[in-house]
């Protein structure tokens, strides 16, 4: 039977075992070309027995290029399972033969193929037919070979690349060597190698070989060499003469080795190169307008891509386009562009453009692509005219104009007249003339015999050629001077801010006034002339204007004020001398006040002068208002003096506010005046006066019910009840109080008693209630039997010396008092000295330096008899005290009836009183402060 070699994948999979699938293998029934990222395309076919069926189902498979470490094929490859059914997966894969007979499992024959993707798979079989072709324009560059001894014979690659971009024609020789015998073969001339044919034979352990070459039209060989052995015997082949240079195969040499069964080889190689048949430009000659454009391609028609195409100015310059250093702005290159390709060639171009061309780019251009071409190009154009004729009143004037032109041409001359070009012809006072010189060179005159105003303004000189129309202006202008002095400058009433200034000049066509430049101090400034005012002076006229000016003007300023006029030719010599001295105005505020707090009744001030005095200051007022930062009567708010104004004397920087009132937060600022007037107010800044003890005595301490110095006290079995003043708060907020009780020696005169602040001056002079039991000395001592914050001060004022439940955060003893003493009490009061900590007061740690004391409230011993007694105050003198016992002595018999009317009965040294006494008692008043 005949056996049919052929393809075969075997799938490595570990879920797969080809034992398993006994009749699946799939039989490669061709090879072809897959692309650039694959290997190789098979059409696989998949039959369940070892035959194959025309109906079963056939599968494109690719493989991607790669190799594994032993140099075989890997890829993707697709299972058919049934004819209408597919799956995909990627895995390994060993490229392999088989016999269509022996396409069962485990039966398949294994064999090494060296991974290369470009190598035809047909071509790497030993003792097969080799037949490589390279495709058309394309010949070898490469070639690559292994032998082996097993085989004796070789396996080979043949690499082509593209050489032409036209198609070739080709001829294959017949086999150039028998067995054994050497090979010396090279192409025809301009030929190159694109095809191998050999086979092998196994007696003679060798192989016959015929070539094909071809050749495409226009191109030749040139600098042939021939290698060097490019083996040894057995030896693996790499030979390259590079993939991107024009250098191929043309020919080869081998030798042959019985003993080694193998062939050593040289190969000849060639530059494979072509001419440029042809350069041309579209046309030869391009004749255009100034302002234009030429646009002028060149062309290449050959074998192959010129190397470059190049344009050269006619003065050989090379043109490389926009933006180079060697040409103008108004020149381009563009690519080189492939434009077609037929069996015999390729057309290649290039595009030059000048763009806006000038009359200085005429001349002959050359250009280059090995081969060269040339074309003229003529610029027609207005070569020059008078752009701009200066002219005097009642003279004469003559406008030019030259152009270069080649063809028939005429030159006209126009001008705008109420919006609408109208062409000027000759006539009494004008004159229209044209002379040729030489070949190429036309000039047009246009004369006025004598001008006057109404001739000035913009010509136009149009030419026009059989080929373009162009034209360009000339402009008529008077000449001018710089203009005459100013005839008078007067000064208007002047402002604190600005100056009136009235300039009387003379204004003519050909001295023109433009602008007036006003000079003034270090400052100048430029007042342009309305457009109205400047169109009725151009035939002459005396005028006035008047300039308010405010850029650098400050009040109470001397200035002295010149003034030139000026037109774009310059200004004339200033005129007058003008000094004006500007009103004063209010000042600006004074700068960086400061405010510092040295006692409680006083605040001094510093400041600096306003920074724009605006005239002279001649005092200022410092303003201040007063504010109380915690709770005060409105009563007495009222009847403190917190705010005002006070002036200084003269333009100090230095003040000292008094009287003011103590612990009291003012706002103060700082006003200059001058001969304006007021001026600005300095920013307010914010101080407070240091805060003082409350008015000592009675000045600073208000009973309640408007009692002055008296007040009742109720004395009981070793209490008495007694009602506090109330401190006023108009020196600062209050922190805390202390109920002090004072004893006094035996037959210790009450009114000998010192002020409280003087016989006890500070915390340190009190007693404890314990060592107070116990005193028998001959000077009065004081004991604090309670001490509380001023939130906790009794809303009725009444406080009970000797028992517990009465005001007293600080833990003092409130003990019974002593019998057979006699007492004296005051209340002592601390002001907060930090306002800001007012809302903290009971967080803070109380200062005890600063300090105000009522007078004192006293009365005589506890004894067995219960009595009434009298208040008094502390500042009684001689004839007052007498008064008073006399006053005590009645009360106290009074009391004593009242008593026994009322059977009032004592009973273990406590005391029982009346109703009415009870009530009487009830009735103290709460305090008002």
């Amino acid at each position: 039977m005949m056996k049919i070699t052929l393809l075969y994948f075997s799938v490595v999979l570990s879920s797969i075992n080809f034992a398993a699938a006994k009749n699946e293998c799939f039989l490669l029934v061709s090879i072809e070309p897959c692309g650039k990222d694959h290997a190789l395309s098979f059409h696989a076919k998949r039959t369940v027995t070892r035959h194959l069926q025309a109906s079963d189902q056939k599968q494109r498979i690719c493989l991607p290029v790669g190799c594994d470490g032993d140099h075989r094929m890997k890829g993707q490859a697709v299972l058919v399972h049934d004819n209408k059914t597919t799956t995909e997966f990627s895995e390994n894969y060993d490229l392999l033969y088989v016999d269509v007979d022996s396409c069962e499992a485990g039966t398949y024959v294994n064999a090494e193929i060296p991974c290369d993707p470009s190598l035809s798979q047909k071509h790497k079989v030993y003792d097969k037919v080799l037949d490589v072709d390279c495709p058309d324009r394309q010949a070898f560059y490469r070639v690559r070979s292994e032998h082996d001894n097993g085989a004796e014979d070789r396996i080979w690659q043949w690499d082509c690349k593209e050489v032409t971009e036209i198609s070739r024609s080709c001829y294959t020789t017949g086999y150039i060597n028998s067995f054994d015998e050497l090979i010396l073969f090279q192409c025809d001339t301009d030929y190159v190698m694109a095809g191998v044919h050999s086979y092998h034979d196994n007696g003679a352990e060798d192989r016959r070989w015929k070539f094909t070459c071809c050749r495409a039209e226009g191109y030749y060989t040139k600098n042939c060499q021939l290698s060097d052995y490019l083996n040894d015997w057995d030896a693996a082949i790499d030979y390259s003469v590079g993939s991107t240079s024009s250098r191929v195969f043309v020919g080869a040499f081998s030798e042959h080795s019985n003993p080694y069964e193998d062939r050593r080889w040289k190969i000849m190689s060639c530059e494979y190169v072509s001419d440029i048949f042809e350069v041309s430009t579209t046309q030869d000659k391009y004749v255009v307008g100034e302002g234009n454009s030429v646009v002028v391609k060149c062309t290449t028609v050959g074998g192959r891509a010129p190397s470059d195409i190049k344009f050269f100015s006619p003065s050989g310059l090379l043109l490389n386009g926009a933006g180079s250093e060697e040409v103008n702005q108004h020149i381009m290159l563009s690519s080189i562009t492939k434009e077609s390709t037929s069996s015999s060639n390729v057309t290649y171009s290039r595009t030059l453009t000048l763009s806006g061309a000038l009359v200085g780019d005429s001349g002959t251009y050359t250009c280059e692509a090995e081969e060269n071409a040339s074309f003229d190009v003529t610029v027609e154009a207005i070569l020059s005219i008078n752009v701009t004729l200066e002219v005097i009143i009642q003279q004469p004037v003559k406008m030019t104009c030259l152009a270069t032109v080649f063809t028939p041409s005429t030159i006209t001359w126009w001008r705008e007249v109420d919006g609408e070009m109208i062409q000027i012809v000759s006539d009494s006072g004008t004159d229209i003339y044209q002379e040729k010189f030489g070949q190429n060179l036309l000039w047009s005159f246009l004369e006025i015999e004598k001008m006057d105003s109404t001739h000035i303004g913009t010509y136009n000189c149009k030419v026009a050629t059989t080929s373009n129309n162009f034209q360009a202006d000339v402009t008529l202008a008077l000449i001018k001077e710089s203009p005459e002095t100013p005839v008078k400058i007067t000064e208007t009433s002047p402002d604190s801010r600005w100056v009136a200034l009235e300039v009387t000049a003379v204004s003519d066509e050909n001295k023109p006034i433009e602008f007036f430049t006003i000079y003034y101090n270090e400052f100048s400034i430029d007042f342009n002339i309305p457009q109205d005012l400047a169109q009725g002076l151009l035939h002459g006229n005396l005028f006035s204007i008047t300039y308010n000016i405010s850029s650098n003007i400050l009040p109470n300023t001397n200035y002295v004020f010149t003034v030139s006029s000026c037109n774009d030719l310059g200004c004339s010599e200033t005129k007058d001398i003008v000094p004006v001295t500007t009103l004063p105005s209010s000042s600006s505020p004074p700068q960086k006040l400061t405010v510092s707090n040295t006692d409680t009744t006083s605040l001094w001030l510093t400041w600096m002068e306003p920074e724009m005095l605006n005239g002279n200051i001649s005092f200022y007022k410092v303003k201040y208002v007063g504010t109380k930062l915690y709770n005060i009567s409105e009563a007495l708010l009222s009847s403190l003096s917190l705010e005002g104004d006070r002036d200084t004397t003269g333009p100090t920087f230095f003040f000292i506010l008094t009287e003011l009132v103590p612990g009291t937060q003012y706002t103060v600022t700082v006003t200059a005046f001058n001969e304006a007037g007021k001026g600005m107010p300095s920013s307010p800044v914010v101080e407070s006066t240091l805060v003082d003890s409350p008015p000592s005595g009675e000045e600073g301490f208000l009973f309640p019910n408007g009692s002055e110095t008296t007040e009742l006290v109720m004395i009981s079995d070793q209490r008495a009840e007694i009602v506090l003043p109330r401190p006023l708060n108009i020196n600062g907020a209050l922190s805390h109080h202390q109920v002090v009780v004072v004893l006094l020696p035996e037959d210790f005169s009450p009114a000998s008693l010192l002020p409280a602040d003087a016989l006890f001056p500070n915390i340190d002079t009190f007693m404890t209630y314990a060592d107070s039991k116990t005193y028998k000395g001959p000077n009065p001592v004081a004991y604090i039997t309670a001490e509380f914050d001023d939130k906790l001060f009794p809303s009725d004022s009444v406080f009970t010396v000797g028992v517990d439940g009465q005001p007293n955060d600080r833990q003092y003893e409130n003990g019974p008092l002593p019998r057979g003493t006699t007492f004296a009490f005051f209340l002592r009061a601390y002001p907060l000295i930090d306002i800001s900590e007012i809302d903290k007061v009971h967080e803070k740690e109380r200062q005890y330096s600063l300090f105000s004391s009522s007078d004192f409230v006293y009365d005589n011993a506890l004894e067995s008899e219960p009595k009434t007694v009298i208040i008094i105050g502390g500042s009684a003198g001689a004839a007052g005290f007498a008064v008073i016992l006399i006053v005590v002595f009645i009360i106290a018999l009074v009391a004593v009836i009242k008593f026994r009317k009322k059977k009032v009965i004592i009973e273990r040294g406590h005391i029982q009183m009346s109703k009415s006494e009870l009530e009487s008692k009830d009735q103290v008043a709460n305090p008002v402060y």
